[in-house]
């Protein structure tokens, strides 16, 4: 069926991106906060990672067992993009999402269904510097999916006036291209790796918006 090529090549082109920090081992220093935020307003919250997210109302989250369902279909594809098979192994444990949102209905067939994607992963090292966590596991990354993504060097950034680190990413899976970019949280033991995957510049700097949603509970 044409939109199972669609759907499992967004599925892919998220989750491929969120294998990049699974072998880093740089460290990085953030404090929990303190505040007492009212969780109810969250579309998503991840306790572990301790922060919650704001979905547009419009958008299309998929149910835990619609993700599991997806990654069946598309692990062979994801396993293609690394050349060590234990470390494909191992990153393959760590992959599955927490979380998938699209803004179009999951039988999107008109091109990338623009969505974001959220992987969480035990961090219980202390990391000094995100962009150079970052950075280790982006290299890395970038060795294993050659041919079908590359993620620009991280960056900088505060989300809800945390530090972290983003980068810009291009991928082609199932002949499909798109652009997105990945960002990288460190908090409470936790790494969350939350990828965004756009048709275009305008979709993107829409799914942006989104990042600007999340605040720390703890």
């Amino acid at each position: 069926m044409r939109f199972k090529k669609y759907i499992c090549a967004m599925v892919a082109i998220l989750t491929v991106f969120a294998l990049t920090a699974c072998s880093s081992r740089s460290l990085f220093q953030i404090l929990a906060a303190t505040e007492k935020i009212d969780t109810s307003k969250f579309s998503y919250i991840n306790e572990d990672a301790g922060f919650g997210i704001i979905y547009p109302e419009d958008y299309n989250t998929l149910t835990s067992e619609e993700i599991n369902t997806l990654m069946a279909v598309v692990i062979e594809y994801i396993a293609s993009a690394f050349s060590d098979p234990a470390q494909m192994e191992e990153a393959m444990q760590k992959s599955i999402p927490v979380s998938i949102t699209m803004k179009h209905p999951i039988t999107y067939v008109e091109g990338v269904n623009a969505g974001i994607n959220i992987i969480v992963q035990k961090y219980p090292v202390i990391v000094i510097n995100a962009v150079d966590a970052a950075n280790a596991g982006i290299e890395e990354a970038n060795k294993q999916g050659a041919g079908v993504m590359t993620l620009e060097k991280a960056t900088a950034i505060k989300i809800d006036n945390k530090n972290a680190a983003v980068a810009d990413s291009t991928t082609t899976v199932y002949g499909m291209d798109s652009i997105g970019k990945q960002y990288y949280i460190f908090n409470n033991g936790y790494i969350a790796i939350i990828s965004l995957a756009a048709g275009d510049e305008a979709e993107l700097s829409e799914l942006s918006k989104i990042i600007d949603t999340i605040q720390f509970i703890k």
